[in-house]
């Protein structure tokens, strides 16, 4: 059984998950997020390659995101990163680094928080993917940086994703009436030994998604016993 202060300790140590202001340098696993690789540049064979996977980025939307790009002066991308659950999502690869960027109605989103989350999810009619996965929403949400405000954390990605107990890692569930994303965090202990080291104490967040698509977090204290199977 991992500690207590092993967990603490990777959860604290976690390297930030959020995108780049800028171009920096970035590794991508495509494959793990369930995405499809679409070359901007190359030879017609590529493209058409690309095509064949299942791409969706139209001429008009790779204009706009080309544009887009040229205008803050990084030039064009050397490729662009679809997610198949999260229509108008793209992640853009420069030789320098990777950059997230969310296209909607023909038009860059430019704001954050949780409104520019709802507006895109309602405009796309999110719920209505089948295959949308809690992954596809901490990704959206931590570009959109529409996470959970919580405390005592560098960054809001900080949430329990480990596999010593997994039914603390991120759960989408659904229901006819929308959906709801379920979040844990560890709680940092203070200095000196818990009077019940077996006991995780944690923060529950949990983002409504009803069919309006007004999002809202509620957040719960609740603990784990790690003594019990």
């Amino acid at each position: 059984m991992m500690t207590y202060a092993l967990l603490l300790g990777l959860v604290l140590a976690a390297c930030s998950k959020a995108p780049r202001a800028t171009p920096t340098p970035t590794t991508t696993d495509a494959a793990e997020d369930a995405a499809v690789t679409i070359p901007v540049a190359g030879d017609a064979a590529t493209a058409d390659a690309a095509s064949k996977k299942g791409s969706t980025m139209s001429a008009e939307t790779e204009a706009v995101l080309t544009k887009h790009y040229e205008t803050k002066g990084w030039g064009k991308p050397l490729e662009v990163i679809t997610y198949d659950q999260l229509p108008g999502f793209y992640q853009a690869e420069f030789a320098d680094g990777g950059d997230y960027l969310v296209i909607v109605d023909g038009k860059v989103l430019g704001k954050k928080g949780l409104d520019a989350a709802s507006a895109y999810m309602k405009s796309v009619d999110l719920l209505g993917k089948a295959a949308l996965e809690a992954k596809d929403l901490t990704k959206l949400l931590l570009v959109l940086e529409a996470l959970p405000k919580v405390s005592g954390y560098a960054s809001p990605d900080q949430f329990y994703d480990y596999a010593a107990h997994p039914q603390l890692n991120p759960t989408l569930t659904r229901a006819v009436d929308g959906a709801k994303l379920v979040l844990h965090y560890l709680i940092p202990r203070r200095a000196g030994a818990p009077a019940k080291p077996q006991l995780l104490d944690l923060k529950r967040w949990t983002l409504s998604i009803p069919r309006s698509y007004k999002l809202a977090w509620t957040e719960e204290a609740t603990t784990l016993d790690t003594s019990k199977p």
